[in-house]
Formats: structure tokens, sequence, C-alpha cells
């Protein structure tokens, strides 16, 4: 197996962002969320800093841990969204609203979470077939 078609990853999709599906028609434009994302990893580990211990303890509270990570996609992550609607008005993206419902539904921003670290999600393959891969395991869409 090629280990590059494997592996390798289209450095635009990761910098500029991705189109994933994430169920119901829904799509996320993520950048990769990990260390290729330098400003990312930078913020993250100075925010995670303060729970050094705890983290290595494994007892850090799981809603404060969740809340860093919200507020870091906010800034670094998630660039779009299209096909986002209540009641069948249109919501147009920002980054306040992106926070907004990823703390009113966790499962939302578990698949926006799951779209930005898919490696997949930033190789060079065919749209159709990024289609088809369910994001997370509760995507069954």
């Amino acid at each position: 197996m090629d280990i590059r078609k494997l592996f390798g990853v289209n450095k635009a999709k990761e910098s500029e962002g991705a189109w994933v599906p994430i169920g119901g028609g829904i799509e996320v434009k993520v950048k990769r969320a990990g260390q290729s994302n330098k400003e990312f990893a930078a913020e993250q580990m100075k925010m995670l800093k303060p729970f050094s211990k705890q983290i290595a303890m494994n007892t850090m509270d799981m809603d404060v841990l969740r809340q860093i990570n919200v507020n870091l996609f906010a800034k670094h992550i998630i660039v779009d969204w299209r096909n986002v609607s209540i009641n069948g008005e249109t919501i147009p993206f920002t980054k306040e609203k992106f926070i907004e419902f990823a703390n009113e539904m966790p499962d939302f921003f578990a698949d926006v979470f799951a779209a930005a670290t898919e490696l997949q999600n930033f190789q060079d393959t065919e749209d159709a077939d990024l289609e088809k891969k369910p994001v997370s395991s509760t995507d069954t869409d």
C-alpha cells in the first residue's frame, strides 16, 4: 500500500477547511484539529496547562474540558456551515451561534469534533466517497 495514499493529506483542506456532511443535510466546513493546525495546538496546550495534573490523574471535569474545546473549535476549527435551520428558518453561521448550538446540543459538537479529527476528511478523495462515510458512530444518514 502506498503510504502517501494511506496517510497523506491535502494541506489546503487542513488549513482552509473541508466541507464535511454531519447528517440531515447539514454540512460543516472545518479545519483539521490536531498538531498540523499550529494555532489550535498552541492555544490548546496553553488552555490545558493549568489542568495538567488533573489530566494526568484522569480527574479533570469533563464539562470544563468540553467548554475549552468548544471555544477552541469556535476560534480555530469551524469555518462555516450549510443547511442549518430552526423551524424552517435558515441560521447563518457565526462563531457565537456555533458556541450556542455546541453548548445546547452536545451531539452536534461531537459530530463537528469527529469531522475535524477524521483524517479521511482532509485527504484527496472524491466528495461522493466522503458523503457515503458517516463521520461519527451516531451518524447513520
